[in-house]
C-alpha cells in the first residue's frame, strides 16, 4: 500500500496546509527542469505529484486515511501462540483413561446442549426481531444490532468501530457514516424518493 504522507515527508493524516507546504517544497526540490532532465528526479517528482493529487482532494483524502487507518489496524492484530503438545504413546495407561473420560463428558455435554434444543422456546418467536441502526442512531442501538466490535478507536469526538473490515463510525455519540464491506451490517435501509 502506498503511503501518499511518506511520499511526501509528513506525518500521516497532516492538514491541507502540511501538504500544500510539502508538495511546493518538493516540487522544487525534484522538478525535472532544475535538475537536466535526470530520470530519477522525474521519477521522484512523477511520484510526488500523484501524491498530492490523491491528498488535495477531500475525498480522495478521506478514503486514503481510511484505508491507511485499516492498514495499521490490521497490522497491529495479536494472534496468541499455540502450546507445544508433548508426544505420548497411544498404548500408554493414561491416554486410554483420558479417552474414557473425555467420552463421558463428551456424552453429558451433548446430551446438556440436545435437552437446551428440546426444551427452549421455538425459533419463531425471535424472528423478525433483529435490531438495525442508520446514521443518526446512539452507540446503544449500534451495540443492541452488531455486538461488541472487533476493536474500537478514538481521536477527539470521532469513533470507530470495527466488525471485521466493516466500520461504524460516531461523531459525538450518533452514527456519522458506515462502510460495509463485509455486508455484515444490520443496516436499516435508507429511503429515497
Amino acid at each position: 500500500m502506498h503511503n501518499y504522507y511518506t511520499i511526501l515527508g509528513i506525518a500521516d493524516f497532516s492538514g491541507a496546509e502540511e501538504i500544500k507546504a510539502a508538495h511546493r517544497r518538493l516540487s522544487k526540490r525534484y522538478h525535472p527542469d532544475l535538475n537536466n532532465g535526470n530520470k530519477l528526479y522525474e521519477e521522484r517528482f512523477r511520484e510526488i505529484q500523484h501524491a498530492y493529487e490523491q491528498l488535495r482532494d477531500p475525498l480522495t483524502k478521506e478514503r486514503h486515511d481510511n484505508r491507511l487507518r485499516y492498514f495499521y489496524a490490521a497490522k497491529n492484530t495479536y494472534t496468541t501462540p499455540i502450546p507445544e503438545v508433548p508426544v505420548v504413546q497411544p498404548d500408554d495407561p493414561v491416554i486410554s483413561w483420558r479417552r474414557s473420560r473425555g467420552a463421558v463428558i463428551a456424552f453429558f455435554i451433548l446430551a446438556f446442549l440436545f435437552s437446551g434444543v428440546l426444551f427452549s422456546k421455538p425459533w419463531e418467536t425471535n424472528a423478525g426481531k433483529q435490531e438495525t441502526f442508520s446514521i443518526g442512531s446512539e452507540r446503544e442501538t449500534v451495540l443492541n444490532a452488531q455486538g461488541k466490535p472487533h476493536w474500537t478507536t478514538k481521536q477527539g469526538s470521532i469513533e470507530m468501530w470495527a466488525y471485521g473490515k466493516s466500520f461504524v463510525i460516531f461523531q459525538d455519540g450518533t452514527v456519522s457514516n458506515y462502510l460495509n464491506i463485509d455486508s455484515n451490517l444490520h443496516i436499516t435501509a435508507p429511503f429515497y424518493e
